[in-house]
């Protein structure tokens, strides 16, 4: 790596190791001291709300981990959206429930 690659105000320092250099970068977290606000704890709240009616949801059905597993697959994708990929969720649904097509076996003269 070289300095040049190496943002001015990254938290760290551009280490050198024999021919090559190596960014090293700062502890974290960089502060213990987080500032976290109003709509921080709004949504925490929110989330712990709709974790509970999952949890009292999933008392009421007959096999609470296909409930699950579609919010899996949900949460999966969003994370990929997040990272840049075009996840189609019907498409990969389709691919995960379809069936392998079965042949019937082959009679040989014999065995008629």
């Amino acid at each position: 790596m070289q300095q040049s690659e190496l943002d001015s105000n990254a938290p760290g320092e551009l280490i050198t190791y024999g021919r090559r250099s190596y960014y090293k970068p700062a502890p974290l977290p960089p502060s213990r001291d987080l500032a976290l606000g109003n709509d921080f704890y709004e949504t925490l709240s929110d989330a712990t709300f709709w974790l509970g009616k999952l949890s009292g949801m999933s008392l009421e059905l007959d096999f609470p981990p296909v409930l699950y597993t579609s919010l899996l697959r949900k949460e999966a994708m969003e994370s990929a959206k997040i990272e840049g990929a075009d996840v189609d969720y019907d498409a990969l649904y389709s691919l995960e429930t379809r069936s392998v097509p079965h042949k019937a076996p082959r009679l040989t003269a014999f065995e008629t």
